[in-house]
């Protein structure tokens, strides 16, 4: 059985939480990724000066993402928007670090265990397939000598007639 040791590892968490830590500083918010960029939507220039002044106040800062604005289709049922990104007060952008890190370490641990688990299961396996083959060689053996001890029967009843 081979030994393989599922331990944890600091320096590996600690390298997990850092790549973690690094999407969160770097990417925006996609298909409801947590990151420390938010994004706002507003339907008019003025409601959207309006909310990026509101968000300013409370604490959000400037972010290097360009605002993009949607300009109205007529025909195709569209409307026009104005979406910009702020970077998250640094008081929430803690609460979410501190988040982020904990659920790194818990799936980092619960891959341990899944990890242990499936080598757990794999040796049992080699195992029961082992005493298997062994005993199969072990009946294999029995009826080689039950054979032979027969045919040895056989051989000295025909020389026994012989003499």
């Amino acid at each position: 059985m081979t030994i393989i040791k599922f331990e944890f590892s600091q320096a590996e968490l600690e390298s997990r939480v850092q790549v973690a830590l690094s999407n969160y500083e770097f990417h925006t918010p996609k298909y409801g990724r947590l990151t420390a960029l938010e994004l706002f939507q507003s339907n008019s220039v003025a409601h959207a000066l309006e909310l990026y002044h509101e968000k300013r106040k409370a604490g959000y800062t400037q972010s290097e993402v360009s605002p993009l604005y949607f300009d109205h289709n007529p025909g195709t049922g569209s409307f026009s928007w104005i979406e910009f990104h702020l970077y998250k007060p640094e008081k929430q952008q803690a609460k979410d670090k501190a988040a982020i890190a904990e659920k790194v370490e818990a799936d980092y641990r619960a891959e341990l265990e899944q990890l242990f688990n499936e080598h757990v299961e794999i040796e049992a396996r080699r195992s029961v397939e082992r005493r298997q083959r062994e005993l199969e060689a072990a009946r294999i053996a029995e009826e080689q000598r039950q054979l032979e001890e027969a045919r040895q029967e056989i051989i000295n009843l025909y020389k026994g007639q012989a003499a």
